[in-house]
């Protein structure tokens, strides 16, 4: 009495433990899995003055991530621009929390800079006395909005990103980290 089937010679396989799975994705490097992260450029101010004596300060970073989701998931885009504060302060950890940037003054610069159109320089000031993690997240998102209709106009389309409707529903915003002096840049994934 056997234990096993006897095995016929044509039920063989060509799968062997030393050659990698066929099936498995792509490690990632950064983010989330499944996500394709958009890297942030480094910043270089225009002034020489201010490149040299500028105040490269110790990296601030504030995250956004979405309750019950892994740590660095970060927020879909969809989510930040169709809800309201107070469903987006229980959506968000610490979502109600007061945000202390270590930058002297009242505003900060967000700029968004993407791989490839570096001609489509965007900037905005935001106010940031008194303001919450998902208030932050939420001018984040819609300056994302204002960059892809910019974006669009200009016909930018090489470089294999998208900035249709259809990408704007799959940005998920991760955080954003200070750059240069009172400058910050947010780090943002697809799917």
């Amino acid at each position: 009495m056997t234990l096993h089937q006897p095995v016929k010679m044509q039920q063989s396989t060509s799968y062997s433990t030393l050659l990698p799975y066929p099936n498995l994705p792509p490690p990632m490097v950064d983010g989330p899995v499944g996500a394709r992260v958009v890297p942030i450029i480094p910043y270089k101010h225009s002034s020489k003055w201010n490149s040299t004596v500028g105040r490269h300060r110790e990296p601030f970073v504030v995250t956004f991530d979405t309750r019950g989701m892994p740590e660095g998931y970060g927020v879909k885009h969809g989510d930040l621009t169709s809800y309201s504060l107070m469903i987006m302060n229980t959506v968000i950890v610490r979502g109600g929390d007061t945000v202390r940037f270590p930058t002297p003054g009242k505003k900060i610069q967000l700029r968004i800079v993407w791989p490839g159109y570096d001609s489509v320089d965007f900037s905005s000031m935001i106010d940031i006395q008194e303001i919450t993690v998902s208030e932050l997240a939420g001018r984040v998102a819609s300056l994302y909005t204002d960059y892809f209709q910019i974006a669009r106009q200009r016909n930018c389309t090489e470089y294999g990103w998208s900035f249709t409707a259809e990408a704007l529903a799959t940005l998920r915003v991760l955080n954003i980290r200070n750059v240069y002096d009172n400058v910050f840049q947010a780090e943002v994934a697809f799917g």
